[in-house]
């Protein structure tokens, strides 16, 4: 997962199967795409796709280094913090 977070930190598109893992750091269409497991022809289709679409690419990169912001140990102490606080 870490290989994720550090590729939107760096400001890429990210490419990576579905996985509820993955989801949690990356929405398909979004920050990147997401290709079913073992859907080689998917596979083959996003890589051309995000090779030859510049504008998608910057999109993507765009959103990726927007979200990346949330995915910092400050962003979640300041979540885990707003929670307990509601709580209390």
């Amino acid at each position: 997962m870490w290989i994720l977070i550090k590729a939107q930190r760096l400001g890429k598109a990210v490419l990576s199967n579905t996985h509820a893992s993955v989801e949690d750091y990356i929405t398909d269409k979004q920050e990147g795409l997401l290709v079913l497991p073992g859907d080689i022809a998917g596979y083959k289709k996003a890589i051309i796709n995000l090779l030859t679409n510049k504008e998608l690419r910057k999109f993507f990169e765009k959103k990726t280094t927007e979200r990346s912001k949330e995915l910092t140990y400050d962003a979640f102490l300041r979540k885990l913090s707003d929670l307990c606080h509601d709580m209390l």
